[in-house]
Parts: structure tokens; sequence; C-alpha cells
């Protein structure tokens, strides 16, 4: 499990094969820019990224048995985010996982 609260990483975010999840507020509030996730990814906690800076999310496709479950708001009130690839291995996805607040 990735865990990083306060998180202080910046850039590109790579996360490995063998990870099989991000913590709730994993990256939150960081600095970072792409994301590329691994192909062992099984879940994304709650606001694992939010108020990030994430620009892209990449993932790579599962085997046809495997999706990976995205909890709520797990890319809150980031703006910055623009692209998210692989949609086919995501189970559910709502717009709740992507509420942008504006002021």
């Amino acid at each position: 499990m990735v865990s990083c609260i306060s998180c202080k990483k910046q850039g590109d975010v790579n996360i490995d094969d063998n990870i099989k999840g991000i913590s709730e507020y994993a990256f939150s509030g960081a600095q970072i820019g792409k994301v590329t996730m691994g192909k062992g990814l099984n879940t994304i906690h709650k606001k694992a990224f939010a108020k990030s800076t994430v620009t892209d999310v990449n993932m790579p496709l599962p085997d046809e048995t495997k999706s990976v479950n995205w909890k709520a708001d797990a890319f809150l009130n980031c703006a910055s985010l623009k692209k998210l690839y692989s949609l086919k291995a995501l189970r559910v996805l709502t717009m709740r996982h992507f509420t942008i607040v504006r002021h």
C-alpha cells in the first residue's frame, strides 16, 4: 500500500507493479504531474490524490479478470487533471471521483 501523508513528492509518479493499493490521502496536496499506475494496483482509496496538482493518470490495462476499485473523491479538487487513460480498467467510476469545488 502506498502511503505518503503530507507528501513532499514533486514531479511525475510511477507506482510499482507490486503495489496493491494507494491509501487515503496518500498524495493529498502533493505537487505532482503525471501518475503511472502499476499493473498490480486494485484499490485507490478515498481522497488519495485530493487537492494535488496531478495532470495525467495512466493505468495499464489489467487482464480481463481484474479491475480497479476507485473510492469516492479519489481525485477531489484536482483542478489540473486533464487526462485519464485506460478507463476500461475501472470497476466503478462516478463524477464524485473528480469533484472540483470552485470558490
